[in-house]
């Protein structure tokens, strides 16, 4: 898009509302809608080439664009956009320069920029608005600024019309409908500033002349207050509704469809998404899930190397288990934020109550003594906390031999639940899947919790990107790991479990 001396003189003037130009204002950071090209040049300025040059002229530190080409710094359909969840709120000025008008979606476009821009911050729209003939899909119009702000609080910094060029600047611009507009020679554009005074999700308006019929009589204030009593009522019963398809008591009820964002999320949790009606009880009460593409993505691209989690004096072995828990891998000031993201949440309360919504009320059932203990969590060992959470990198060394290194067996009784990540080496087919088993007959138990007693294979987690498996811990809850066959991959996972102080059963031996 075309950086024109129009677009020029609105950076300016929105600039000086953002404090001036004296060296002690803050650095300032600025996202654009579109790849822009600067087509003047400043007298007296020969380095200013370029408009990410003319912004830092400006105080701007940091600039980032976005549009399809490969020119910006983000690459995303505006129509739909996927924007990085750190740039939400995280720019003083965006800029929508003769870039919205090629969108079909115009939601889309001033949604983006309310999501991008602080509060506090500035936003500037230069768009086509008279005699603009199939130059875009839309030309805009004064009163879809002056609704959008009213719906969202902002304040209108300025509002004028100019030509690209800057030669017919007009500030008189009106809100009202013009049935006969005076003839004009020239391409006209609308330059708009708009100030986000609040954070909050973005509203989209309703035109103004419907809202409120005539402003200012009696008749229509209390039309726009019934109106906007409505409108609250129904936002109240879509609540409601929503709320109540969230609810596991409501028979068969699913959950509500998920409203779209433009913010590119990165997940927090491993459940995120999952429900209680997702648990499956045969042969024991388990989710299987997968972690999205993008996020499972992110986590394997920065696992730690083997060396990394097995100690250098520690002989590897044939399929050797290795594990570094969360206070080890937390006290890494090498460890990835991504990773110590993974690691401080999943052995949190917070993740503690997000599961107990998944588990909690089978968990009581099965254990009331656990159901009654106040809900304070530490990392395991490293306090005292009546739960004492964890999150392990697990690897597996390579195998020499054909074997499995570790056959039916249930954890440790102290433990109230337990989850399971795959992060297998790409290409790796060499076995180790989960298997969960089902007892056939009476059950009895040898050495570490091992099953001695006949027993069938119920189902099979496959050993695949980022598939896992979250389970209650019970005397029922066998499981074991399918053999490998030799090879030179490691076997890579993450464990994710919760304990208490005290045994919740005893084994049949």
């Amino acid at each position: 898009m075309t950086f024109n001396p129009c677009m020029g003189r609105a950076v300016l003037e929105t600039r000086k509302l953002m404090g001036g130009f004296s060296k002690e204002q803050p650095n300032f950071s600025v996202c654009e809608l579109g790849s822009q090209t600067l087509s003047f040049a400043l007298d007296g300025k020969p380095d200013i080439k370029n408009v990410p040059d003319f912004y830092g002229m400006l105080g701007f530190t940091r600039y980032e664009s976005i549009d399809l080409d490969n020119k910006a710094t983000l690459q995303t359909d505006l129509n739909k956009p996927q924007i990085p969840e750190e740039w939400a709120g995280a720019f003083d000025l965006v800029t929508n320069n003769g870039t919205g008008e090629h969108i079909f979606n115009q939601a889309a476009i001033f949604e983006v920029m309310h999501v991008l821009c602080k509060a506090g911050g500035m936003m500037i729209h230069v768009v086509p608005w008279i005699n603009w003939l199939n130059h875009g899909f839309y030309n805009l119009h004064p009163r879809i600024f002056g609704d959008v702000a009213d719906a969202n609080g902002y304040k209108i910094e300025f509002m004028w019309s100019n030509d690209r060029d800057d030669q017919s600047r007009d500030n008189e611009i009106s809100l009202e409908e013009t049935k006969v507009p005076p003839p004009q020679a020239k391409n006209i554009v609308l330059a708009v500033c708009m100030r986000k005074q609040s954070d909050g999700e973005f509203a989209i308006p309703i035109q103004g002349k419907y809202r409120y019929l005539a402003r200012g009589t009696a008749v229509s204030q209390s039309a726009g207050r019934v109106a906007d009593a409505v409108v609250d009522g129904l936002r109240g019963v879509e609540q409601a509704v929503a709320h109540r398809s969230h609810d596991p008591e409501v028979a068969g009820a699913s959950p509500a469809p998920a409203t779209p964002s433009i913010i590119k999320r990165r997940p927090k949790s491993v459940l995120e998404g999952v429900t209680p009606h997702m648990i499956e009880v045969m042969p024991f009460p388990h989710i299987i899930g997968r972690l999205p593409d993008d996020y499972y993505r992110e986590l394997e691209a920065t696992w730690p190397k083997p060396e990394e989690i097995i100690p250098k004096d520690k002989d590897q072995g044939d399929n050797k288990l290795f594990q570094a828990n969360a206070a080890t891998a937390l006290g890494r000031t090498d460890l990835p934020q991504i990773w110590r993201d993974f690691f401080a949440y999943h052995s949190s309360g917070d993740f503690l109550a997000e599961l107990w919504r998944i588990f909690g009320n089978g968990i009581e059932q099965l254990y009331p003594p656990v159901g009654q203990l106040p809900k304070q969590t530490a990392i395991r060992g490293t306090q005292p906390a009546p739960w004492q959470l964890d999150c392990q990198f697990a690897v597996n060394t390579p195998a020499r031999t054909y074997g499995s290194v570790r056959g039916p067996h249930v954890d440790n009784p102290v433990e109230v639940y337990a989850g399971l990540v795959y992060f297998p080496h790409e290409g790796d087919k060499t076995g180790g899947e989960i298997v969960l088993y089902k007892p056939l007959g009476a059950m009895k138990f040898v050495g570490k919790a091992e099953l001695s007693t006949p027993r069938q294979e119920s189902k099979v987690l496959p050993y695949e990107p980022g598939n896992f498996v979250f389970f209650v811990n019970s005397m029922l809850s066998i499981h074991g790991v399918r053999p490998r066959v030799p090879s030179s991959f490691y076997r890579r996972y993450v464990n994710i479990i919760g304990e208490v102080g005290f045994g919740l059963f005893n084994l049949p031996r």
